[in-house]
């Protein structure tokens, strides 16, 4: 039988590849953003005419206003913040707290 001497430090790779964005992106995440809660990857990012921008990640969607300070990414994703709004179940919605945005300086 033929032993491969790589074979921890592979798996070890495979593991941590493997490992969700969303809990290595929290380690980046300002705790005033999200309080390890509700940031997610952008799955959908799109400009409307009137130049609002509307955010969606796996939590929810929001709007961000023109002129909405977004951050730079940590990595090459998009990134929300969402805070849940409202009281009664059925008029739950998400405010947009940080987006982050790759290629910001």
């Amino acid at each position: 039988m033929r032993r491969f001497p790589h074979t921890a430090a592979a798996a070890a790779i495979v593991a941590f590849c493997l490992t969700p964005t969303i809990a290595s992106a929290h380690s980046w995440y300002p705790h005033d953003c999200c309080n390890d809660r509700d940031c997610a990857v952008v799955v959908s990012l799109k400009e409307l005419p009137d130049g609002v921008l509307r955010v969606e990640t796996e939590h929810g969607f929001a709007f961000a206003p023109r002129g909405f300070e977004a951050k730079p990414s940590m990595d090459s994703k998009a990134h929300a913040c969402l805070r849940q709004i409202g009281s009664d179940e059925e008029q739950l919605g998400w405010a947009l707290v940080c987006l982050f945005l790759p290629g910001l300086a």
